[in-house]
This record gives structure tokens, sequence and C-alpha cells, in this order.
């Protein structure tokens, strides 16, 4: 793996809209270059420094993403009204083993497989087709009761 990092002075009070831009508006197009594995900002307020740290999956798509991220980069720097930006380039020699959420987002994933299966199980039974009758009857009932309370009249009623 591959790391661009990018280091720029800003304003601190454009601070929070230049990360907005830059989360909502600048990152979907990184994301969506080839090799783009993550992306990690890092700020400093009370200066208004920001290091942005993008990972990638090879030195190769690094380097060929370069041409689309230079000018994503400045509009970047820009938003939060910096100046010079400083880019540097580094192999990722050490990284963590699988992030806590890729686990957490696999545990999530799994236990949706299991209910969707239950779901498409359980939704044609009679079980539910009698539950669904019985609802459909009870508030039939309701609107019966809402229209004799002085209620509005329902839909095949006239005014």
């Amino acid at each position: 793996m591959h790391a661009r990092v990018s280091t720029v002075s800003g304003a601190a009070e454009q601070m929070d809209e230049g990360l907005r831009r830059y989360r909502d508006e600048i990152l979907p197009s990184i994301r969506s270059l080839d090799g783009f594995k993550g992306n990690y900002t890092l700020v400093n307020r009370d200066t208004g420094k920001v290091v942005n740290i993008s990972l990638w999956d090879s030195e190769a798509a690094m380097n060929a993403g370069d041409a689309a991220a230079a000018p994503l980069r400045a509009q970047a720097v820009q938003g939060i009204g910096g100046g010079d930006v400083a880019v540097e380039t580094y192999e990722v020699a050490i990284q963590p083993e699988e992030d806590e959420f890729q686990r957490l987002a696999a545990t999530l994933a799994q236990a949706k497989r299991e209910v969707e299966g239950q779901v498409r199980r359980i939704a044609g039974s009679d079980e539910v087709t009698n539950l669904l009758r019985q609802v459909e009857s009870s508030l039939k009932s309701f609107e019966d009761w809402a229209r004799r309370r002085g209620g509005p009249p329902s839909d095949g009623d006239s005014a």
C-alpha cells in the first residue's frame, strides 16, 4: 500500500465549511479513482493546519490518480483558505490489522442476510396472511368508529 500526504495551512475560521465541501463534494470523486483505498484528514483547528493522507493499493495507482487528484486538491485547499501545499508520497510499511469497523460491518451484513432469509421464509406463510387480515379488519373497525365519532369520511364516502 502507498500513501500521499498533503499538508497545508488554512484559515481556522474556514475549516468547518472547507471540510464539509471536501467530504461532500471532493472526496467522492477521489474515492472513484482506481486503486483508492482510504483517506484520513487530520486538522488542528487552532492553527488551521490540515494533513490529508490518501491511501492507494499500489504506487502505480497512486501515481495514476495524481493527475485527477491534483485539481481536486487545489479545490480543497481553496475551500479552507490555504496556500502552498506540501505533498509527499510514502510506502506504507506497517498498517493495522483488519479494522474493527470492517469486522462490525461483516457481522451486520451476515445478520442482515439472516433476517432477509427469515422474512422471505415467512412472507408467504398462512400465519402472516391471517395476521394481515386481522390488522386490516382492526383498521376498518377503527375507521368506522372514528367516522361515527365525527371523524372525516373515508375515501368511498361522499361529503
